[in-house]
């Protein structure tokens, strides 16, 4: 049922893509603002989606219970 040499391969895997992750994490050369550039992108991607969702459910559950009201 459980193949020890698949996990411990498994394990082995994912360990050197960390690794590698690491490397060239610590390669990749930041300057100064581009950490918040970097956070700014992505709060501009995310918050308009995530607001259309919540608002989305809003509507759903005003009309639900207005309906049933």
């Amino acid at each position: 049922m459980f193949n020890r040499d698949k996990h411990q391969e498994k394990r082995e895997d994912e360990r050197r893509k960390a690794e590698e992750f690491n490397r060239q994490r610590k390669s990749a050369n930041f300057e100064k603002g581009d950490t918040w550039a970097l956070i700014i992108a992505a709060l501009t991607t995310v918050l308009p989606i995530a607001l259309l969702i919540m608002l989305a459910i809003w509507f759903l559950t005003m009309i639900v219970f207005r309906f049933f009201s």
